[in-house]
Order: structure tokens, then sequence, then C-alpha cells
């Protein structure tokens, strides 16, 4: 079998993604930087962690034959986390795309710039760079 790889023409970070019956997405809420807020009355000794997800939409096409897409997290100091899952999908041909949604949801504990990586059957694709910022306050009066 004949196959043509697909370019990946879309890779957005957001809140939420809805993809309809016909192929059409929603992309709701894009984001770039996740921002915290602790509020303490002194400085803490141990680390916070804060939950963060979201999801991460990928688009591509046009193609033909059968892939594999794995999505990997890239720490501040540049450690890669390899998928949880790795996403098949199967282009027919023609121009066709093949759309994905990723939740992800890991623990936050340090700011600095992420990214998500793409590899299509392990060979890397592209990334997209995103902040978190970790802000210490003072409680107001009460």
């Amino acid at each position: 079998m004949v196959t043509t790889k697909p370019t990946l023409q879309a890779l957005l970070i957001c809140e939420r993604s809805i993809i309809e019956d016909d192929g059409a997405a929603t992309i709701i809420r894009v984001v770039d930087t996740f921002s915290f807020v602790v509020v303490a009355p002194q400085p803490l000794q141990e680390s916070v962690a804060f939950p963060l997800q979201c999801e991460v939409f990928t688009r591509w096409g046009p193609g033909k034959g059968e892939f594999m897409e794995e999505l990997r997290l890239v720490l501040p100091g540049g450690r890669e986390l390899l998928p949880k899952e790795k996403v098949p999908m199967t282009l027919p041909g023609g121009f066709r795309f093949q759309q994905i949604r990723h939740a992800v949801q890991w623990n936050v504990s340090e700011p600095g710039t992420y990214a998500f990586r793409v590899y299509l059957d392990g060979e890397f694709v592209r990334e997209h760079p995103f902040r978190v910022d970790i802000t210490f306050a003072q409680p107001g009066p009460s």
C-alpha cells in the first residue's frame, strides 16, 4: 500500500474542543499561559503543585495510510515526558483530514516555559511552547 505522510496543520492548546459529525471543529479558549496565585501569610517551605488540565488539538492532512501520533510534554528544564498513549489514525487519501483531541492532566509545581511536542510515527514534527506563571501574594486584610 502506498502511503503519503500527512502534514500537521494545527496544534493548539485550548480549554476544550468540539468536533461535529461533519468534521467541523470548534476550539474554546485557546491558551498560551496558565497563571496561578498562591496566597499565604508567610513564604512556603515546600513546593506547591497545581492540577492543570487542558486539551491539545491537532489537525492532520491530507495524507494516505495508517499513522501513529504521540503527544509529549516538555518540562522547563528540557526533560521530555513520554506519552501515556499513542493515537492511531487512518487517512483514506484525497482531501481528507484527521482531527485529534488529547485530554491532558498533570500537576505543575514550577513556573517556566513548557511545551507540547508532536511526533508522527516516532518522528518529531512540531512543538508548541506555553508559560506557567506562579505568583505568591500575602493575604489581604480580613
